[in-house]
This record gives C-alpha cells, sequence and structure tokens, in this order.
C-alpha cells in the first residue's frame, strides 16, 4: 500500500514539474507565436482521454491574458471544453465568448466548437432557446461530417426533447445516427435518444424496439456501464404497458448489478417504477388573444369607424378526477403542459376564437402543490371532482372600444392577457380509512388478501409490496371500511431509506392505523422493538400521524414456540397503558382476526365521519400580481373605490361568483395590504367597496 501512495505521489509531483516547464516556455514564447500554440494544442490532445489532466494543465497557466490573442481564444475554448467534460456547471458565458467573437462565422472546426460549448453554456444557466440557437450555429460551421456534429445534433435533439418539440427533436436524433451508424459504440446515445422521444408520446412498442437497438450496440462494445441505464429504461417501458411482472425483471436487475450504498436509490425507483404517486410538470395557461385593429371599408363609406373584434379568451387549465386511474404514470415522462392561447380579434367586430381548456385527469387523492413553496393548491378529494389551476389569459379589447367624440378612428387595440406557467407537485396520498403499517415480511399483504377482495402479490422477500393495495371490509352488524396496505417500511424511512418515504404520505389521510408485528421473531427480530421504531419514524415525518389511534396486530402466532402468553403480554404492558390494543392473531389461519376488525370499526366510528382534505393554502396567480400598484378613492355616493393592474388582473382570474374564489379574493386583499389601506383611509363596517364593476360591503 505504501509503495503504491509513493508512486502516485511520484506521479503526480512529475506531472506538476512537467506542467511548470512547460507553461513557463508558453509564457516565454506566447508573445511571438504567430501559430496554435504547442503546448495548448498537447492539452487539446488530452482532451478526450483525459480531461481531468487537460483541466489541471489548463488551471495552472499563469497571466493567461498575457498570451497572444489567437492563443487567449484557443485557451478560452480549451478550458470551457476541459470543465465542461469534467461536469463543472458553465455558469458564466465570459469565457467561451472570447473563443466565440476571435473564432467568427467562417466554417471551421473551432468557430463550430466555440458556438457548441456557448450553447452548452446557455443551456447549463438555463436557457434552452439560446442553447439551440448556439448549437444550430455550430452545425453550419462544421466543416465536415464527424463525430462532433453527431454530438452537436444528439445535444439539439436533447433541448428540443426538454421543449416538447418531438418530431424536430426525432430528425436531430436521426442525423446524429445517419453519421454515427457504423460506430456503434457511439450510435447507442441517438438509438436510446429517438427511443425516449418515442417513449414520452406513449409510442411503447417503437421505444422498446429502439432500446433494443440500443441495447444490441452495448453488447457489441460489451460496454457494461450502459446496461443498468438500459435495464431501467426497458422497466419504465413494461411499466407503461402495464406489464408489471417484466418490469419488476428488469428492476431486479439493475439491483444485482449496483453497490449496496445504491440500493437505497434504486429500491425507492423501484416503488416508482411499480407505482407512480409523485410528479413534477410545468403547467401554462393560455395567452389572451389580441384585440385587432381595423376600420370599415365599404362602397360609398370613405371614412368608415373602427371594426376591429374582440380577442380570445385564453384556455385554463383544469384537473379533474378519473376514477380509472390509480397513479399518476401519465405524468412521469412529460415535463410540459400548456392550454390553447385564444386567438387575435378580426375585421367586421369578429371576436377571436376562445382557446381550449387543458384537461388534466388525476386519479383521486391527488393533492397539487405549488413547488417552490411547497404550498397546497388544491387536493382532488371528496367532493373536489374537477378544479381550475390556472386561468387563462382574457382576450383585449378591439379598437372599436376606444372610439370617442374626440378620437373617432382610434389606432389602439388592447393587448390579450398574459398566461400564467407555475411548476406544481403531485402527489397522491391514497384514500382509506385505515392504514397497515409495518416492517417488510410481517404478514400486511397475507391480512389484507384475508380479511378483503384485494389480491396483494405475497412473497417471502423485501419489498415485495411496491404499492400500496386497497381493499374493503365487510363486517355482519358494523360499518365495513377500507383497508390500505402500506409497503413496509423500514428504519430511517422518514430521511428517505428503503421504500418508506415513497410511502409514508399514503398513512396521512387513514383515521385509524394497525401495526403489524411478526409476534414469532421468525426474522430474529423483536415485536416490542418493532413497534417503537415504527413510531419513531411515524413521529419523524410527521407528529400527528402518532395522534391517530392505534391497534397493534401480533402476527404469526401459531408460528411461536414456546410460551405466547409471555409474548403479548410484554407487547400489552408496553403499549396498553397508551391506550394502544393489542390482538394476537394469525393471518394465515384466520385466528383472532375478527376481534381485530370489530375494534378497528369501533375506533372508526369515534373519528370523525368527515374525509381528510387538505385546505388550499396557495392561489397561483398571486404570485404574478404581488408588485404591481393600485390606488383607492373615495367616490361622491361614499364607496371606496380601488383600482389597479393587479386587481384588475386578479378578478379577471378569479370566480366571484363561487365562495371559493371569493375568500381567495380576500385571502389577495388581505396578503397585498389592500385591506390595511382600507382601513387606514377610515373604512368603516358596512361602507362599499367598489372593483371594475363588483360591490361588496366591508366587515372586519
Amino acid at each position: 500500500m505504501a509503495d503504491t501512495q509513493i508512486y502516485y505521489l511520484f506521479k503526480r509531483v512529475a506531472l506538476r514539474f512537467s506542467i511548470f516547464i512547460g507553461l513557463l516556455l508558453l509564457f516565454l514564447f506566447s508573445c511571438t507565436s504567430q501559430k496554435e500554440n504547442k503546448l495548448l494544442l498537447h492539452a487539446d490532445s488530452l482532451m478526450a482521454e483525459h480531461p481531468d489532466s487537460a483541466l489541471i494543465f489548463l488551471e495552472s497557466i499563469p497571466f493567461p491574458q498575457k498570451l497572444s490573442r489567437a492563443d487567449r481564444a484557443l485557451y478560452a475554448l480549451l478550458l470551457t471544453q476541459a470543465r465542461y467534460k469534467n461536469y463543472i456547471t458553465l455558469d458564466d458565458d465570459s469565457l467561451i465568448k472570447v473563443a466565440v467573437d476571435y473564432y467568427g462565422k467562417k466554417k471551421s472546426l473551432r468557430a463550430a466548437q466555440a458556438h457548441y460549448y456557448w450553447g452548452a453554456a446557455y443551456r447549463d444557466m438555463g436557457n434552452v432557446p439560446f442553447a439551440v440557437e448556439e448549437y444550430l450555429k455550430a452545425i453550419e460551421l462544421m466543416p465536415e461530417k464527424d463525430d462532433f456534429l453527431a454530438m452537436i445534433y444528439d445535444n439539439l435533439a436533447e433541448c428540443y426533447l426538454e421543449e416538447d418539440l418531438y418530431d424536430v427533436a426525432m430528425e436531430a436524433y436521426k442525423k446524429a445516427y445517419q453519421i454515427l451508424h457504423k460506430d456503434k459504440e457511439h450510435a447507442y446515445y441517438p438509438l436510446r435518444g429517438m427511443a425516449h422521444v418515442f417513449l414520452v408520446q406513449n409510442q411503447l412498442d417503437s421505444a422498446l424496439c429502439y432500446f433494443q437497438k440500443a441495447y444490441d450496440c452495448v453488447l457489441v462494445t460489451q460496454d457494461s456501464s450502459q446496461l443498468p441505464i438500459l435495464y431501467n429504461d426497458f422497466a419504465i417501458v413494461y411499466k407503461q404497458k402495464k406489464e408489471y411482472v417484466r418490469a419488476n425483471e428488469y428492476i431486479s436487475k439493475v439491483i444485482s448489478m449496483l453497490k449496496s450504498d445504491e440500493l437505497d436509490k434504486v429500491y425507492r425507483h423501484k416503488g416508482e417504477i411499480m407505482f407512480a404517486d409523485r410528479a413534477t410538470i410545468i403547467i401554462k395557461s393560455g395567452k389572451g388573444g389580441d384585440g385587432h385593429v381595423s376600420f370599415r371599408r365599404e362602397k360609398y363609406v370613405p371614412d368608415g369607424g373602427p371594426d376591429g373584434g374582440d380577442g380570445g379568451k385564453g384556455g385554463d387549465v383544469v384537473f379533474v378526477v378519473d376514477e380509472g386511474l390509480n397513479t399518476l404514470t401519465d405524468y412521469r415522462h412529460r415535463r410540459k403542459f400548456a392550454a390553447q392561447p385564444g386567438e387575435e380579434g378580426g375585421k367586421r367586430n369578429c371576436h377571436g376564437k376562445n382557446g381550449e381548456d387543458l384537461i388534466l385527469k388525476v386519479p383521486e387523492g391527488t393533492v397539487i402543490k405549488d413547488a417552490e413553496s411547497g404550498k397546497v393548491i388544491a387536493d382532488m378529494s371528496g367532493e373536489n371532482r374537477r378544479q381550475v389551476i390556472l386561468r387563462g389569459g382574457r382576450g383585449g379589447l378591439g379598437n372599436q372600444h376606444y372610439a370617442t367624440s374626440t378620437m373617432q378612428a382610434p389606432k389602439y387595440a388592447q393587448p390579450g392577457g398574459d398566461s400564467i406557467e407555475i411548476e406544481v407537485k403531485l402527489e397522491l396520498k391514497v384514500i382509506a380509512d385505515v392504514g397497515l403499517v409495518g416492517f417488510p415480511n410481517v404478514g400486511k399483504s397475507t391480512l389484507l388478501s384475508r380479511v378483503t377482495n384485494a389480491q396483494p402479490k405475497i412473497a417471502n422477500y423485501h419489498f415485495t409490496t411496491l404499492q400500496p393495495n386497497l381493499g374493503v371490509v365487510d363486517l355482519d352488524g358494523a360499518k365495513g371500511f377500507v383497508i390500505a396496505d402500506i409497503p413496509g417500511l423500514i428504519e430511517g424511512a422518514s430521511e428517505g431509506v428503503g421504500l418508506g418515504l415513497e410511502f409514508l404520505r399514503h398513512i396521512e389521510r387513514t383515521k385509524v392505523m394497525i401495526h403489524m408485528v411478526d409476534a414469532a421473531g421468525t426474522e430474529g427480530r423483536d415485536p416490542v422493538a418493532d413497534i417503537i421504531a415504527i413510531n419513531k419514524e411515524l413521529e419523524a415525518y410527521d407528529p400527528a400521524l402518532l395522534k391517530k389511534p392505534q391497534v397493534i396486530a401480533a402476527n404469526k402466532m401459531d408460528a411461536v414456540y414456546g410460551d405466547e402468553n409471555e409474548i403479548i403480554q410484554k407487547l400489552k404492558d408496553t403499549f396498553e397503558k397508551d391506550g394502544i390494543r393489542v390482538f394476537p392473531i394469525s393471518a394465515v389461519s384466520g385466528k383472532g382476526l375478527k376481534e381485530l376488525l370489530y375494534c378497528v370499526s369501533e375506533l372508526l366510528d369515534q373519528c370523525s365521519k368527515e374525509p381528510v382534505v387538505y385546505e388550499t393554502e396557495f392561489d397561483p396567480a398571486l404570485r404574478f400580481f404581488k408588485d404591481e400598484p393600485y390606488t383607492i378613492t373615495v367616490a361622491d355616493d361614499g364607496a371606496f373605490v380601488v383600482e389597479g393592474p393587479k386587481i384588475e388582473k386578479m378578478l379577471g382570474y378569479t370566480n366571484m361568483d363561487s365562495e371559493k374564489g371569493f375568500l381567495f379574493f380576500q385571502k389577495f386583499m388581505k396578503e397585498q395590504g389592500i385591506l390595511k389601506d382600507l382601513e387606514a383611509q377610515g373604512i368603516e363596517d358596512g361602507d362599499t367597496v367598489r372593483m371594475y364593476g363588483f360591490e361588496f360591503d366591508y366587515y372586519k
């Protein structure tokens, strides 16, 4: 070990010394060099196989500003390239712009590289349209078709895919593949890209075909590093095809190829594959159509009046509960959803067509949250089956509305209202009366299959259950209830260990919890310690969960060796003093199940009958109107008139005819300080507030 360390130390010192000597020579001769510096070219030669060494070399150059103009440009290009290849985020484009300005727009590899890495910088900074523009310039400047051109097309295609431009993305991937089709090592990338284009469009057979072609390339090159990635791709496709067994097979292959410290992430992803209960998407309402400017042109009427029509209203973004859905799979592979914009008004007072609403179907129990703040926008549960989340912009007024006695030919029309774009998180929280929790392999699925009509997969290994299973319990002489088998929790679940974090959210809506433990200790576990550990995880996730009524199902009593009464008594002594009853049961034989279920039914009778529905905490429209001015004046009739762009826009996005809409508007006025300003101007209870045609009485 010591010899190895000495060797690598000597190697590093030698490398640093050679760099120092080389850089010294570079500094001495750079001012007189007219051609590309040989030492910079040496750094360029290291780039493909040893980008880390190239980066060390380039960052060690003293006083790069003293290089000749040509060498400064090459230095800027190579240093940007080295950082890119070492996965360092390009959060500033000032360096690469030196190269772009020098190499200009004459066809050459250097010019193409400069524009490509400028595009890469834009992409890292989140400006995809500008990145696309630079990638296209790089393609124009390429002197020949080679691997670098294929890489540009591949990255260009990724940008198009991010923007949901599927057709042009596919064309770019095809162009990359045409260049690389004989090179199996690199042809893999555009083939996998094409597969993803098909996947996001739900063309699953085509996606499977191209993933297979990419897989064939990997088999030829024997690049095993790509296999886990492809196996994951296959799992996603088969999940979409509802072939869960095949999906599980491929995820299991991924698990078998990874190190132990990587398995938690894979287990978590396995749960996501099998049961998509989360998604993050971007939604955008439609922009309102602009009003039109036009004038009548009639025979014998030389100076016709204005006849510009109004623009159409932009489409709303509407979430609707679909009883046939039980996962959020449709939102896992597509990121952006936009409603249709309204059409511009036309001549002869023609009203522009309203944009179509965007209808997004989700399963019951889906909670929509603002991604930035984490606040609840809507809970699609209970009576809430349809809700407008983003309202489209209003249509602009045509110039006909602006004619006056002094201005009979107005050349102005109102622009349409802006659209609203927001990132939201979708979380599916199953709706069940009772949550069945416990460590893996304690018999939860067996219990569910015995007391309900559910048919969960049962096997003797951890994480058999990869999705919450629901079943209905029917009882003679008592109210039945819905029970959910929550996948096995483990210690650290609240911190993201195992699958626990993925499913803890499903306990939130339940009213009663059944803790199931292996009383026989068949896996060497202590049932008392298991209950304490699970409660600890529940408390860490949400302390309110421990306030729910609990019972303990001490399972596998038929497998107990020794005095079973001793085990049960220990559980009772520990937990019944806290009001948690203990029931010895056998899910296999059915022993003790009747007593357990009737006790749960009694606990449910004592709970609130109202379903657990999350209150709205955030209105997306508020974020876009907070900084706009407003005025408060007192009219002749004593009414307080509030006007301003933010007021007008908010009214346009709010349904004042509904109680919920009015409460939202009231909250908006409070948060914006409008109510406080009204009070400062002397408003009193019963006074009238007037806003753009809306009137209401003020009461504190």
